[in-house]
Parts: structure tokens; C-alpha cells; sequence
């Protein structure tokens, strides 16, 4: 019990702060759509400042509630990915106040830097850069994994291990659409039995047999191309200019709305997935020993609301789908 109401205190922290970061983050681009060049380049360094404000206190909720052991450099490093985003946003701003092309010029090369960024989904070349930090797996989990990777027909596929355990950052992962890395923190794979480590090498390994990243990579580009057309044309419409701004505003909502509420029910039902096919090439229990020392390392509580949008169900939703799944396969085996 006790341990379950520490998994809530954290829980609520760092959601906290997470739903914090992306509302100052998110605001503070609107306001750099509509403002003078100086107060864009003030609002960059309020960002920037908030962005590592907000990692710092992650950090230090980390060291209260994991006692992990990294330096706040190392864990910080987290949060470049988000100064990128949040980059990228400011240039579209400034670009968008001071960059006067012609609209079918702005056009042309936003529909040519999709195809560049969809390959850059598809090829990763920051998964190769990972994986060179990375090591491979080594027996006897090594062949294990090997029979697996055949027995779900899953070719060209390399394991990585990557060094974690200053952060004790329990996780695996498949990057990218062609699914040819998947990751696993040294963290884990020392605090799982083999088994239980092959059933979440078999939970990856079947996010790349059904292209579970190539969907949502396409289910995330779409709206997101979609709507950035249709800002750059929204000046057509013939509304007034604050009109015609607001439209604007509303259209950039389009994909962040997509992608708080149908997203994670989408990448919710690829996890549940991906758990069923672990159970079926690894077998429940495996899975389900697994999923329980998961949430134990990372302090996750066993049962998670939807209000937060969670791309993963609750450990105990997971464990009850696999559960369920089981007695649906003994009874139609009878």
C-alpha cells in the first residue's frame, strides 16, 4: 500500500509538470504568430528557460522518488529533443512574419520537406547513431532472441543494449518505420529473467511485423500536412487580417487536438497488440511477469486513467488483456 500511494505522488508530478511544459510551450508559439520580431526572440528564451526550468525539476523529482544516479547533464539531454520542437516552431514563426514568398512558392516547399521528413521516419539516421552507442545482446539471450526473431518471421532486425543504469531507466523500444533497431536499456534487461526479457523483445519485434511506427508516423504527418496547407492558403478565404489569423490559430489546433485524443488510442491498441503477440510466441506468464517488474522499476501505478492520454493502457489493463486473451484461446482450443 505504501509503495502504491509513493507510485501515485510521483505519478502526479511528473504528469503535472508534463501537461505544465506543453501548455507555456504551445502558448508561447501562438503568441510568437502574432508578435513583433523582438518580443518572438524574448518568447524563444522564455521558452528556453522553461524548458530546462521544467527538466530540472523532473530531474530532481527523479533523484527523490528512482534515486537515480545520472548527472542532471546527462538527463537533461532528454529535453533537447523538445528545444528542437519548440525550435522549429519559432523558425515557422519568424519565417511566417518575415520571409514574404509567394504563396505557391511557400507551398511548393512545404509539400517538398514532407517527403524528406517521412524518410527520415522511415530510415532514422538517429538510430544508427544510438546504435553505435549501444551494444549487442550476448548469449545466452542472444540465441534466444535469434529463434524468436525466426519464429516470428522477423529478418534484418538488430538488438541493442544501451547503457541506462545511472538512470535507471527501465524501457525498449523500436525506432523507426523500417524496423530494423530495436533498443532495450541495460537497466532492464539486468532486472528481468531471460524470459521476461524476450517477452518485451517479442512485444517490439511484433510493433515491427505489423509497422505499428509506419502507422502512426502516417497518422501523425497526414493532419499535420493537411493543416499546414491549409494555414498557408487560409489568406484566400477574403477574411479580414485578424480574421484570417485566428482561422490560422484554429487550423495549427487541428493536429495537436489529433494527436492528444486519437493518437493515444491508437497507439493503445498497437500496444495491446503487441502484448498479445508476446503471449502467443512467449507465453502469458512471461508477459505478465514482465509488465508487473515494469512498473515496479519505473514506479508506474497499476491503474492509470485515460483523461491522461496515455499511448500504453495500465499495467493492470494490460495484465487483464493477456489474461483475457488466454482463456479465449483455451476455450476455443477445447
Amino acid at each position: 500500500m505504501e509503495n502504491e500511494k509513493k507510485k501515485k505522488a510521483y505519478f502526479r508530478r511528473r504528469m503535472a509538470l508534463a501537461l505544465i511544459e506543453i501548455i507555456i510551450i504551445e502558448d508561447l508559439f501562438f503568441l510568437a504568430i502574432s508578435t513583433t520580431l523582438i518580443n518572438l526572440l524574448i518568447l524563444y528564451f522564455i521558452g528556453v528557460v522553461t524548458i530546462f526550468l521544467l527538466a530540472y525539476i523532473d530531474y530532481r523529482i527523479e533523484r527523490r522518488y528512482r534515486k537515480i544516479e545520472a548527472r542532471f547533464w546527462r538527463y537533461g539531454k532528454i529535453s533537447l529533443l523538445l528545444l528542437a520542437v519548440f525550435t522549429i516552431q519559432i523558425i515557422f514563426a519568424l519565417l511566417f512574419h518575415r520571409v514574404h514568398l509567394n504563396l505557391w512558392l511557400q507551398l511548393l516547399l512545404l509539400n517538398s520537406l514532407f517527403p524528406v521528413l517521412l524518410f527520415i521516419v522511415y530510415e532514422t539516421p538517429a538510430a544508427k547513431k544510438l546504435a553505435r552507442k549501444g551494444r549487442k545482446l550476448e548469449n545466452p539471450l542472444k540465441e534466444m532472441v535469434k529463434k524468436l526473431k525466426n519464429k516470428m518471421g522477423i529478418e534484418d532486425v538488430e538488438v541493442y543494449v544501451l547503457p541506462m543504469d545511472d538512470m535507471k531507466m527501465a524501457n525498449a523500444l523500436q525506432i523507426g518505420a523500417r524496423g530494423r533497431y530495436v533498443f532495450i536499456s541495460s537497466y532492464l534487461l539486468k532486472n528481468l529473467s531471460c524470459e521476461e526479457n524476450l517477452a518485451v523483445m517479442a512485444h517490439e519485434f511484433s510493433h515491427i511485423k505489423h509497422r505499428h511506427v509506419r502507422k502512426s508516423a502516417i497518422f501523425l504527418f497526414v493532419p499535420l500536412w493537411f493543416a499546414l496547407n491549409l494555414f498557408l492558403l487560409a489568406p484566400l478565404f477574403g477574411l479580414s487580417k485578424d480574421n484570417t489569423l485566428l482561422l490560422q490559430i484554429a487550423i495549427l489546433w487541428i493536429p495537436i487536438v489529433l494527436n492528444i485524443t486519437f493518437f493515444p488510442i491508437l497507439r493503445r491498441k498497437f500496444e495491446i497488440q503487441a502484448d498479445a503477440d508476446a503471449a502467443r510466441y512467449v507465453g502469458k506468464d512471461a508477459v505478465i511477469s514482465a509488465l508487473k517488474k515494469l512498473g515496479e522499476l519505473s514506479l508506474m501505478p497499476e491503474k492509470v486513467s485515460r483523461f491522461w492520454g496515455f499511448s500504453h493502457p495500465s499495467i493492470s489493463q494490460r495484465i487483464e488483456n493477456v489474461r483475457k486473451l488466454s482463456q479465449v484461446r483455451k476455450s476455443a482450443g477445447k
